[in-house]
């Protein structure tokens, strides 16, 4: 991993953090998952498989750190881990590094977000059961599908800001 994408990835897995930190939960306290996307970009930038276990560790780490989630501290780290191989692998099949589009990050963006919620809800079900009464689809429903499309509008902002600063120190 160069320096620079070090820096980068270091600086926009701080961001989502901050992020998860300070923005409310909407729906029973949820809130969409910063460092999710925030995790893309760095995977995105540095696109080797080692950076993205290691982006998938520490993101793992963060989301477990910041959570709001009962019991989700396990399940962020799991979901973190496996998210990351699972859109590396979709970076890898269809995008590139040098092959993607503002288009292409939305869609990859929501992909992973619900694949992301899929397996966070999983593992969290099966080590500590849902909040309160919540099923699993109502869950999906109310969390993880906006949060998929909020992600997805972010995404777009952090790509373009992404492009920008990229034509500034090149």
């Amino acid at each position: 991993m160069k320096t620079k994408n070090l820096v980068t990835a270091s600086v926009l897995l701080a961001i989502g953090a901050v992020l998860h930190l300070i923005v409310p939960g909407f729906v029973a306290g949820m809130k969409p998952d910063f460092i999710l996307v925030t995790m893309f970009f760095a995977i995105l930038l540095n696109l080797d498989f080692f950076s993205t276990i290691t982006i998938g560790v520490v993101a793992g780490i963060l989301g477990a750190v910041t959570t709001t989630f009962p019991g989700g501290q396990i399940a962020n780290v799991v979901d973190k881990i496996l998210t990351s191989i699972f859109v590396f692998g979709l970076l890898k099949l269809f995008a590139g590094k040098d092959n993607i589009t503002t288009i292409k990050i939305m869609i990859l963006t929501v992909i992973g977000t619900l694949f992301s919620g899929f397996i966070f809800l999983s593992t969290a079900l099966i080590i500590s059961g849902l909040p309160g009464s919540t099923t699993f689809s109502a869950m999906i429903l109310a969390v993880v599908i906006p949060a998929a499309i909020l992600n997805a509008l972010l995404s777009t902002i952090i790509y373009k800001t992404i492009k920008i600063y990229q034509k500034t120190i090149s």
